[in-house]
C-alpha cells in the first residue's frame, strides 16, 4: 500500500465518517431484529397476522446483517488489487497513533475525536 494518510486530513475523516455511517445503519438493523423477533408482544402479533411472511422477513434480516458485518471484516484489498471498505483497510491506510490503532484491531474504539 501506498504512503499512509494523516488521521486529520479530509480524506481520511471522510472515510472514518462513512464508516461509522454504515455501521450505525448496522445497528440499527440489528436492532429493529431485536424490536420485531425476540419482543414476546410483537412476535404473537406477528404469528396471528402472517407467519410465514415475518419468518421469511426474519431469516432475511439475519442474512443480511450477518453479510453486512462480514463485508467490514475482510482483507483491506482483494486479489491485490481491490481496496474493500473495512476495519482492516482504515488501519493500513490511516496513519493512526499507537494506542488508536490498537484499541481499533482489538475493537476496544469508543470515539475517535
Amino acid at each position: 500500500m501506498s504512503k499512509k494518510i494523516n488521521p486529520k486530513d479530509v480524506a481520511a475523516r471522510k472515510m472514518v465518517e462513512e464508516f461509522c455511517h454504515y455501521v450505525v445503519g448496522l445497528k440499527a438493523i440489528h436492532r429493529i431484529g431485536k424490536e420485531l423477533f425476540e419482543n414476546n408482544e410483537c412476535r404473537k402479533l406477528m404469528e396471528q397476522t402472517a407467519i410465514s411472511f415475518f419468518r421469511d422477513i426474519n431469516k432475511i434480516l439475519i442474512k443480511y446483517f450477518i453479510l453486512e458485518t462480514a463485508k467490514i471484516t475482510d482483507p483491506a484489498v482483494t486479489n491485490n488489487k481491490y481496496e474493500n471498505f473495512t476495519i482492516a483497510n482504515m488501519l493500513e491506510t490511516i496513519n493512526w497513533p499507537e494506542s488508536i490503532a490498537s484499541a481499533i484491531s482489538t475493537n476496544r474504539v469508543t470515539c475517535l475525536k
